[in-house]
């Protein structure tokens, strides 16, 4: 029998010794019941608002697959000693995707409890609060009370960068240290977009007559037409992400991604990334290191949302793109309409690059089908 069975029991059997007795001894008998019933609860409640607790972790940015070590604190800002108290870390499971287990501490008056964890941080994100619970039992572990500790914090975990050797690219004109097919220009005749100065902008590309108005260098931003060296698309649509419930595939994207922008850009490849988040399009160009900032900013958020199947989208885009522009698709799964669109983009002469990533899932399309469209494209030349 549990302590409040036993506890229950006592009191319904003192409540009717007195009732049916009556008399001075189950009268007293049944207030001290009453008494120490309400000092439990005035002893849990009092603990609710005299404990406090404070998480710490690291302010810088950090990637994904870093260990952290994340520190909780809990303080008894009181003369009362708490003998049985217990929390379980949420910032630990949503850092790294693993179950907290439960801690049992107690503190005595004035006291401090602090608790080190090593954290491997497994999700690229932005994460900007946390709330952990803790659970007070009173003397007799009789009741427990619940207090939210709600952590302010604001962590940037990026995805990590895989190593790329090489990238191949059809031979032509040599652009850095790549050879791609084309020359690549932006259209200098349509501003798009005025920007502050970054170090590194090419100074032929400074608005000097806004950089006066301002008092500080202002950067011409030109209409984009699809003429990038590299044209990068990731796959956003929500029901090829279906079976990935852990987001892992979903994380593998961007982890490739990513790495592929850090490689181009590195070779000084203008590079474009374009976003299509809930209909919207947004556009992330650069073509050095100093840029692969701005990307990352984006690739940490990313997330599929749309409603539109993806092969429709690059049709859609596709009028835009121009002749010679290397286009390189990040998908989690291959389908015929997404492989027949592929051949279209190849048969308008522009060089489309498939990466697909279906690792730790069970695609939409069978894997036999998948590899039966990987090796039609390949046959159609088309880098998949």
């Amino acid at each position: 029998m549990n302590n409040k069975r036993l506890v229950s029991s006592i009191g319904i059997g003192l409540f009717l010794f007195m009732a049916f007795v009556g008399g001075r001894v189950p009268g007293f008998l049944f207030l001290s019941y009453a008494t120490c019933l309400t000092l439990a609860i005035l002893h849990g409640y009092y603990g609710t608002l005299k404990i406090s607790g404070t998480i710490k972790l690291p302010e810088e940015d950090l990637v994904a697959g870093e260990t952290i070590q994340l520190t909780t604190t809990f303080t008894n800002n009181s003369k009362v000693t708490f003998p049985c108290l217990s929390y379980r870390n949420t910032l630990y499971e949503l850092l790294s995707g693993q179950p907290s287990l439960s801690k049992t501490f107690y503190l005595t008056d004035d006291a401090r409890f602090t608790d080190h964890l090593e954290i491997k941080c497994r999700r690229r994100g932005v994460y900007t609060s946390s709330k952990t619970e803790l659970r007070i039992k009173d003397l007799f572990n009789l009741f427990t009370f619940r207090k939210q500790l709600e952590a302010p914090i604001h962590i940037k975990i990026y995805p990590k960068i895989m190593p790329l050797k090489q990238i191949t690219v059809e031979s032509g004109i040599p652009l850095g240290e790549i050879i791609v097919d084309d020359p690549l220009c932006q259209d200098y005749t349509a501003i798009d977009t005025l920007k502050t100065y970054r170090e590194g902008d090419p100074v032929k590309k400074i608005h000097w007559r806004a950089s006066a108005k301002h008092e500080h260098l202002i950067v011409k931003e030109f209409d984009f037409r699809g003429d990038a060296a590299i044209l990068l698309l990731m796959n956003t649509t929500t029901l090829d992400y279906a079976n990935d419930p852990h987001r892992l595939v979903e994380d593998r994207v961007v982890e490739t991604a990513v790495s592929i922008t850090h490689f181009c850009l590195d070779k000084q490849l203008a590079t474009t990334y374009i976003e299509n988040s809930k209909g919207a399009y947004k556009k992330t160009s650069g073509d050095r290191d100093s840029y692969l900032k701005l990307f990352l900013e984006q690739y940490l958020v990313f997330s599929p949302e749309s409603t539109e199947p993806f092969y429709q989208r690059i049709e859609k885009m596709s009028p835009s793109i121009s002749q010679g522009t290397t286009i390189i698709i990040i998908t989690p799964t291959m389908d015929k309409a997404l492989a027949t669109t592929v051949v279209g983009l190849k048969m308008k002469n522009t060089k489309p690059m498939v990466f697909v990533v279906s690792k730790h899932i069970e695609p939409s399309t069978p894997y036999e089908d998948q590899v039966i469209l990987i090796r039609k494209l390949q046959i159609e030349g088309v880098p998949t």
